[in-house]
């Protein structure tokens, strides 16, 4: 008699088969995986090597096409605040039209000595703007010098996170304030260089007694500020970044000196504020990661996700410097550097026909108030209009 099968026998081959096929499968799709990874990365890998001769060459463009630009406008902005004044002194317009100056020069004049190209100008509208201050607010020289002292220390310790020291709290006019700022961030920089390449930080070397200071802007250390903090938010993001390029490797000698090892060459870099560099040295461990990755399968997909990560991290630090500011290059053209190498040529010379373009638009207006007639009827606009200046508008502000 014929023994009957089970409806489980028999069946073991075709079952293992199937596992199999579905085994391939999904070795097959993490392998695909891994393998777009690598495209990424390689791809990224370009795009971040290119940063530094991308940057040197918005520096040159900016430096042969729009920094000219930039300084006739300067001097044209500083040529038309001179007339301004000489307007206001002059018998040609009435007291009410003066009492419209007042505001008028209060706001074409807010930050123009940052820019200006001499001491002498600078020098000259620092005079015009405290008198047209004193005029507008009914304030000593001394008090509003004592006003500006707070509003500068309260945007830099409130903003920026500066610690008053004993030089800015004594500070008696805003150029002392800025000038023992730029001194404090010049000694945190020699620090952190200093502490990156584990050396033992100098002290500060004083200043002679009496030796008079350079002049600083504003505007300068805050751009020096802003690269401070861009570093010390990429830092945060590099530092998550290798605790998951190490993970499951805590308890490994070697690995723990190669961790501690790259973490100084990132502050080494980052001391040094060169930001290519911290991007370019993590790419190329993850590179390195990925042509590590395993072959067993599971193994190889979780693997995958901890690429993902990586890659998220860098993208995130990508994102951080695209707000940063560009050593060199003013307004707009510090954003021409999120523009892909391909493509900067043409988004240059758009910006810069843009520019073009708004100078020309300043120069027909100083034309057309560069008399009696055009002023008054100008004076009569802005009276009806209070904050629509017309010299620093839209993306080429003085701030």
């Amino acid at each position: 008699m014929t023994k009957q099968r089970r409806p489980h026998e028999g069946r073991t081959g075709r079952n293992d088969s199937s596992r199999r096929s579905s085994d391939r499968k999904e070795q097959l799709s993490a392998q695909s995986e891994l393998n777009r990874l690598k495209k990424k990365i390689t791809s990224l890998k370009e795009e971040i090597s290119l940063m530094p001769e991308k940057e040197e060459r918005i520096r040159d463009f900016f430096e042969r096409n729009a920094k000219p630009v930039f300084e006739k406008e300067t001097a044209l902005k500083y040529k038309f605040l001179v007339y301004l004044d000489e307007s206001y002194e002059s018998d040609e317009m009435s007291v009410g039209e003066k009492d419209i100056f007042l505001d008028l020069f209060a706001e074409e004049s807010q930050g123009v000595e940052d820019f200006v190209t001499t001491a002498e100008q600078r020098k000259h509208l620092l005079e015009l703007k405290y008198k047209y201050d004193e005029l507008a607010l009914g304030m000593s020289r001394e008090e509003l010098d004592q006003e500006a002292v707070e509003d500068t220390m309260s945007l830099f310790v409130n903003r920026y996170g500066i610690k008053p020291n004993k030089a800015m709290k004594t500070a008696q006019t805003e150029d002392e304030l800025l000038s023992a700022i730029s001194d404090y961030i010049e000694a945190q920089a020699q620090k952190a260089i200093a502490v990156a390449a584990g050396e033992k930080p100098k002290r500060a070397s004083r200043k002679a007694k009496g030796a008079e200071s350079a002049k600083i802007s504003r505007r300068m250390l805050v751009e020096q500020l802003e690269m401070v903090q861009t570093i010390e938010a990429m830092q945060k993001v590099y530092s998550n970044l290798m605790d998951e390029l190490y993970k499951g490797k805590e308890e490994e000698d070697t690995f723990i000196a190669q961790k501690a090892e790259r973490m100084k060459e990132l502050a080494v870099a980052g001391a040094q504020k060169d930001l290519a560099e911290i991007l370019i040295l993590q790419i190329e461990w993850i590179e390195e990661a990925a042509q590590e990755a395993p072959e067993e399968e599971k193994e190889l997909a979780a693997y995958n996700g901890k690429l993902r990560f990586l890659l998220t991290y860098l993208n995130e630090e990508l994102e951080i410097i695209k707000e940063a500011p560009l050593s060199g290059v003013e307004g707009p053209y510090t954003q021409l550097r999120n523009f892909a190498w391909k493509d900067l040529p043409i988004q240059m010379n758009m910006l810069f026909t843009r520019h073009k373009k708004d100078m020309k638009g300043i120069e027909e207006y100083v034309s057309a108030v560069s008399s009696v007639s055009g002023l008054k009827s100008f004076l009569q606009q802005y009276k009806q209009s209070r904050g629509d200046s017309f010299l620093g508008a839209d993306d080429w502000d003085w701030e």
